[in-house]
């Protein structure tokens, strides 16, 4: 089996569209190559200084209601190897709140890494804590 590792951010979105639509590719950004180091594959890439990532080494989703934190993203990618480390080193007061995941992949030499920089955001009506880098096997 084969480690890999992936960026975390466990946050606050109001609706699953608001969510979408921040992680969403624009359009805009293939339409013009000439303009390419001036716009951004998506708003998150540019709360995170990057005009590019690989939107097919992301996830991310919205899973809103009373479950716990475990309960609500049981089903998303290798969540029985990350859940246990996030649990691990976050406090569940915080966990309660969170209803907004993403996940990006970043091993080196596999196409999704792009060496960024991660960092927490704050849009006002929503919110992303960057937690770390997270392990799970192949």
């Amino acid at each position: 089996m084969e480690r890999r590792r992936a960026h975390i951010w466990l946050g606050y979105f109001e609706n699953e569209n608001d969510l979408s639509n921040f992680v969403a590719e624009d359009p805009a950004y293939y339409a013009d190559e000439s303009d390419a180091e001036e716009l951004y594959i998506s708003e998150f890439a540019k709360t995170q200084g990057e005009h590019w990532m690989d939107h097919d080494f992301m996830e991310h989703g919205f899973e809103d209601g009373p479950q716990s934190f475990t309960e609500k993203f049981a089903d998303y990618s290798y969540a029985s190897e990350w859940i246990p480390q996030i649990v691990s080193r976050t406090d569940s007061a915080f966990l309660q709140r969170v209803n907004t995941l993403i996940l990006f992949g970043i091993d080196a030499g596999y196409p999704g890494y792009r060496g960024i920089q991660p960092s927490s955001v704050n849009g006002g009506n929503f919110f992303l804590e960057y937690m770390g880098e997270v392990t799970y096997e192949l």
